[in-house]
């Protein structure tokens, strides 16, 4: 509560509070993990349902289209913003789910002349839904160099290292650390993360946290950028016009 106090609060940008409270909650608790029970269930839950959007996505008019849409979807995994998941539902009827905000458009046509991209994870669970749509990309373009990006430490539930390794994620991309802050704070990242996103032709970037950690003027990077996410809160609900619970791909530069 001292912290938030601060009469300087509303500079520092949402992740980097969110990184100051979570590790002042892990040192209170004397837990650097406080959310591992919950990455490991979130994971085991996400890969029960695997073969079935695997399926989905295979017997689909559009199947890049239909792997990308379970990919945002699955951006409802998160602690930080639901205490349940109700990925069953979601996942019903996924051909018939708008994309409120949709420059999927674009993001094809730049993902066909993209040689290398760089894509951001989110939430553990949540990459599992990552990996079915990096699969159908690499089913349709197969020279893509495709490097995904996990947390650099424990922070909420979002995906760890650990994670992307016990879902075989390492076994289809390269995968990375940045920043141990949810959402990516590029001065904090590793040299490699910091490299692969200023190299990057372009970049996925996944959820609310993230959004807000890259949502700003003149990154540095030549990429094309996109974020998928999905509406969560009052805040994105005014910044995206969308009510809760939308789909959204947008482009950023």
């Amino acid at each position: 509560m001292d912290f938030l106090r601060q009469d300087d609060l509303l500079s520092f940008p949402a992740p980097k509070g969110g990184q100051v409270i979570y590790r002042i909650l892990s040192e209170e608790l004397g837990e650097p993990d406080p959310y591992s029970h919950l990455r490991r269930i979130t994971n085991a839950k996400a890969l029960e349902y695997e073969k079935y959007i695997q399926d989905i996505i295979a017997k689909s008019k559009d199947p890049l289209n239909t792997a990308l849409k379970v990919a945002i979807i699955g951006n409802i995994i998160d602690f930080a913003a639901h205490t349940s998941i109700e990925i069953d539902t979601e996942l019903q009827n996924v051909a018939a789910i708008p994309i409120a905000i949709d420059d999927s458009g674009p993001f094809f046509e730049d993902l066909k002349v993209a040689e290398r991209i760089l894509y951001i994870g989110d939430n553990s669970g949540e990459i599992v839904f990552d990996k079915l749509f990096i699969e159908e990309i690499l089913r349709q373009f197969p020279s893509k160099k495709i490097i995904f990006s996990v947390r650099g430490g424990p922070i909420i539930n979002d995906a760890l290292l650990s994670d992307a390794r016990e879902i075989g994620l390492d076994s289809i991309v390269t995968v990375i650390q940045s920043s141990q802050s949810p959402g990516v704070i590029l001065d904090e990242s590793p040299p490699k993360f910091r490299e692969e996103f200023e190299h990057a032709d372009l970049i996925c970037v996944k959820g609310q946290g993230n959004f807000e950690a890259l949502s700003e003027p003149n990154l540095p990077t030549k990429a094309h950028v996109y974020f998928l996410l999905k509406v969560k809160c009052s805040l994105m609900e005014q910044l995206f016009k969308r009510p809760v619970g939308s789909l959204v791909i947008k482009k950023f530069q």
